[in-house]
């Protein structure tokens, strides 16, 4: 959908959101992403990720299992609230700590570029960041 929407010459950009999970094919998608001029915002291992990079880096593996857990502390220390999924309000507390997750994501992202591998292999890794920023540039207008 998104090559085709791409090919149709009606959007500025195109952008796809996805997680690894236990997807074989994370990579190739990527690639096939990148070969067509689209965007790819990707979250190795889930989405929630980007939600932990609101309040630190992430070094190292850390399995999606953890997510939960490691949000939960951050919102009983900065934001006095609990997390679970779907979170409606989400984006209302974490929206004044954007610029720091971009910030956080951004570091982590380019640590794992610097050590190599293949994003698959990158596990805490996230690129929403590129995605986020984006749109901040439009909010900005």
């Amino acid at each position: 959908t998104a090559i085709s929407k791409r090919t149709e010459g009606l959007y500025r950009q195109i952008w796809c959101v996805f997680d690894k999970d236990d997807f074989s094919d994370f990579d190739d998608a990527i690639c096939l992403a990148d070969k067509h001029g689209i965007g790819t915002a990707f979250s190795n291992q889930a989405f929630d990720l980007w939600f932990i990079m609101h309040f630190k880096v992430c070094n190292g593996a850390l399995h999606r299992d953890k997510y939960e857990d490691i949000i939960n502390s951050c919102f009983v220390r900065d934001i006095n609230n609990r997390y679970k999924k779907p979170y409606g309000e989400l984006y209302s507390k974490l929206k004044n700590k954007i610029e720091k997750a971009v910030n956080n994501a951004k570091v982590g992202h380019q640590n794992h570029i610097k050590n190599g591998g293949k994003p698959s292999d990158w596990e805490s890794c996230t690129t929403v960041y590129k995605l986020v920023s984006e749109l901040l540039k439009w909010q900005k207008r």
